[in-house]
């Protein structure tokens, strides 16, 4: 990667030179497709473009299209909102392409939406194209992340709403927080209390996201992997009032644990995440749950609530394990 990243600086260094000896501006085709030459002055002018929109709230250029120069999607406050909000934050309510002096719409929340964090955009470079990742004030304690595809004529593709926070995470991966009351439940009450949040993940095969999905397997296959006796043990001695609820395998080598404590009255869950590599078992660490600042592995990968078979988002494939 290093090689890669220096091999393209001088590139860039001689395409600029050239550009500047005869008096031309030149695009670099490193690996984000960047403007070298006069890239300030076409990101000016793709902002301004948007000026008779609204406020410009956050934007990311690329060149999608591969034209050789610069394109721009942004998020853009109304003057319809721009009198509502005061703190600067989840303030946008418009999502803009810009091509050269063209303004099209992508997208345009209603009057009743939760809106756009203001700077919350970012451009994922995935196989064939890029998928734009923008997220909504959903409610106080969650969000909600919208998507568009654009491939690489510069066609933008809709993408079914994902959960909260949706993250790339490189090579097509991503993972994305599902907020959900299921930390204890009462026998009289028909829904959870405790709110929670756990990552489930997900990948672009090139036209749709894909769920992985969870395989139930048991405690002995559990058992079976390479230290896998160990961890069972280490996970019923930590946990002694709860004992396995279910186990999924995923695809991509992730193993969920549930763990369920019966009471008078009621039971509570809790989770212990680990990942399996050539057929070793160990902890999972996630850098994004609260349970990842605990002291050992097994605490840092240990949280409250149950892991699902899948979430099964509408409109997004689930792949299970065979």
């Amino acid at each position: 990667m290093i090689t890669l990243r220096k091999a393209c600086f001088l590139a860039a260094v001689c395409i600029a030179i050239s550009a500047l000896c005869n008096n031309k501006a030149i695009a670099a085709e490193g690996p984000e497709n960047v403007i070298v030459q006069n890239s300030t002055d076409e990101n000016a002018a793709l902002r301004t473009v948007l000026k008779s929109k609204g406020n410009l709230m956050g934007q990311v250029y690329r060149d999608f299209d591969g034209d050789g120069d610069l394109e721009m999607v942004a998020l853009v406050q109304s003057s319809a909102v721009a009198g509502k909000v005061s703190d600067g934050s989840g303030s946008a309510d418009m999502v803009y392409f810009v091509d050269g002096d063209k303004a099209t719409l992508v997208f345009e929340k209603s009057e009743d939406d939760p809106l756009f964090y203001k700077g919350a955009i970012y451009a994922a470079k995935v196989k064939n194209g890029y998928i734009i990742v923008c997220e909504s004030d959903y409610a106080a304690t969650e969000s909600l992340s919208y998507e568009w595809f654009i491939n690489k004529k510069g066609e933008i593709k809709i993408l079914p709403n994902m959960m909260m926070h949706l993250i790339y995470e490189g090579n097509n991966q991503f993972t994305a927080l599902y907020s959900t009351y299921d930390m204890e439940f009462d026998d009289d009450m028909k829904f959870g209390i405790g709110h929670t949040w756990k990552n489930y993940d997900f990948y672009w095969n090139g036209k749709q996201f894909v769920e992985y999905g969870g395989k139930k397997i048991s405690v002995n296959k559990l058992k079976s992997y390479t230290g896998g006796k160990k961890i069972v043990k280490e996970i019923l001695a930590a946990n002694s009032d709860y004992k396995i609820s279910s186990i999924y395998y995923r695809n991509n080598g992730r193993i969920n644990v549930n763990l369920k404590s019966t009471y008078e009255g009621g039971y509570s869950y809790r989770n212990v995440t680990l990942k399996i590599t050539k057929g070793k078992l160990t902890y999972y660490t996630d850098y994004r749950l609260e349970s990842s600042y605990g002291n050992t592995p097994l605490t840092r990968a240990t949280n409250e609530g149950y892991y699902k078979k899948a979430v099964k988002i509408k409109g997004v494939k689930v792949e299970y394990p065979e």
